[in-house]
């Protein structure tokens, strides 16, 4: 066996013994280690950045620079978005991370210039796609016909203001909806009743007006047409769309 095809089974071995994440393939391209060269953990978290929740099943892939010699590829762990990898003996990494539904990123890390700890922490935050931001408000409760809020829904809407203060660059498109049944004209009002009624909590709260636009849909898009009460009630909703974060 040549010197060369020792070193690439070396770090196979040792790879295999020692990689905690989650691998979806791992590939080598005249790969060489030494027993002289740094092997660096690099662990950290991929989040939402608006929310701070951990974006499950990200693609890291990662790259040696300049040659790219040495390149693997995991996924963060479903849950909590947590990742972790091992680096051979090189001063450069390139480092691209994807998501279905997040903006891509990429990054350069310099591994052996944490040789002496022999571990790095790097946390990444992801921007979701305009297109997939959508936040339900599940617990935003209204009477059939009518557009007062009841009480049980104030913590929800609390948790928006919350969201909003703490992201002051960001805005919203509260989006009203009824259900089907009954005329569209007035289905149509009375969802514009509804988007106001939260605007109002929200600018109550705090939240500038001009962060929070609205748009009535009446009856014209259902989650369900269902003739059940709880179809009815999830019909009933108003939605939040982030324009911008």
């Amino acid at each position: 066996m040549s010197k060369t095809h020792a070193n690439i089974l070396l770090i196979l071995i040792v790879l295999t013994s020692m990689e905690p994440g989650r691998s979806t393939g791992l590939e080598f391209r005249n790969a060489y280690w030494s027993s002289n060269d740094s092997l660096i953990l690099v662990t950290g978290h991929i989040r939402d950045s608006l929310t701070g929740e951990g974006i499950g099943e990200a693609q890291i892939t990662y790259k040696e620079l300049p040659y790219g010699n040495y390149i693997g590829v995991i996924q963060s762990r479903e849950g909590d978005g947590f990742y972790s990898y091992r680096t051979l003996g090189h001063s450069a990494y390139c480092i691209q991370i994807e998501s279905e539904d997040y903006v891509g990123i990429r990054d350069t890390i310099f591994p052996l210039e944490e040789g002496n700890t022999g571990s790095m922490l790097i946390d990444y935050l992801l921007l979701m796609k305009p297109s997939k931001r959508m936040i339900p408000l599940d617990d935003l409760i209204f009477d059939l016909g009518r557009s007062e809020i009841k009480p049980e829904s104030f913590n929800e809407l609390n948790e928006l203001v919350k969201l909003m203060q703490d992201n002051p660059q960001m805005i919203i498109q509260l989006e009203g909806h009824t259900d089907f049944r009954g005329g569209r004209t007035k289905n149509l009002k009375l969802s514009e009743e509804r988007v106001k009624q939260v605007k109002n909590y929200l600018i109550h709260g705090g939240i500038m007006p001009n962060r929070i636009l609205t748009k009535a849909y009446g009856g014209s898009k259902p989650i369900s047409r269902e003739d059940s009460e709880e179809a009815r009630r999830l019909n009933r909703r108003v939605e939040v769309i982030v324009l911008k974060q």
